[in-house]
């Protein structure tokens, strides 16, 4: 754990059972971390002791995806056994199960969370109460689907796939809203900005990229991110545009690129 004004450790590294760490959550007030390995467990930090606090286990196999609903009560995790969990994070037990998942992505008020899949050109919305599918697929990609995210008013989605194009979708229509062209290998990674204008793409061209929702074109010219890195997360504030990348050996966190 970083602090990130610091660039200091804040208490060193949270320990679990060995293995290469798969995927990792904040919960939206940063008093929790969630994470998984090479296994089917998700485990649950206390960042105020750096202690372990809860164990999710139910999966069959590798966890590869988590999200939090914005009120910190609902957890949704995807695995490769082709299923998707919903757990309540204040007792541990599983609320429902669904299948086919590689990446999950919850609206900001936590009634819905969007999955994709493996080798599918198509994204789900779910409802995270019932756990039944609140609309059919979104599909109009050519190719995988490889990350999703919410507009922080919930009224759109966006994807990036190995198509190279970044879509967004009205969430109660189901529509395509708008169609982002400009990579040349497949989006791995995107984020809105924090007033909804603005969407942050990374893709395996070694380039993020930012569009302006308003005209569909590229907002500034192209980032360049080292061909041996992979994007992790790409995030906003009001002021400056934060991404992660990492290799087999290194996590790197960036900010300081300003957004218009």
């Amino acid at each position: 754990m970083w602090d990130t004004t610091t660039d200091s450790d804040v208490f060193g590294a949270l320990r679990g059972p060995e293995g290469n760490v798969t995927c990792v959550a904040f919960t939206s007030d940063g008093q929790r971390l969630l994470s998984s390995a090479s296994g089917n467990a998700i485990y649950d930090w206390d960042l105020s002791t750096g202690m372990m606090a809860l164990v999710l286990q139910g999966h069959n196999d590798n966890v590869r995806s988590i999200s939090i609903s914005s009120n910190g009560n609902c957890v949704a995790s995807g695995s490769t056994d082709g299923t998707i969990k919903l757990w309540n994070i204040g007792t541990g037990e599983e609320c429902h199960d669904q299948i086919n998942i590689s990446a999950l992505s919850f609206s900001p008020d936590g009634q819905l969370f969007a999955s994709i899949s493996t080798n599918d050109c198509r994204i789900r919305l779910w409802n995270a109460a019932t756990g039944q599918e609140a609309c059919l697929p979104l599909q109009n990609h050519q190719d995988t689907v490889e990350c999703v995210a919410f507009s922080p008013d919930g009224q759109l989605v966006a994807s990036g796939s190995a198509d190279t194009t970044i879509i967004v979708w009205d969430v109660i229509s189901g529509k395509e809203v708008l169609v982002l062209r400009g990579h040349e290998g497949k989006v791995i990674s995107v984020a809105f900005s924090w007033d909804g204008m603005q969407i942050l793409s990374g893709s395996i061209d070694d380039t993020v990229r930012l569009w302006s929702l308003k005209t569909g074109a590229e907002a500034r010219f192209p980032m360049p991110c080292e061909a041996t890195q992979k994007f992790g997360l790409l995030l906003f504030t009001q002021t400056d545009i934060w991404m992660s990348t990492a290799d087999r050996l290194h996590l790197e966190v960036r900010f300081g690129y300003p957004h218009i």
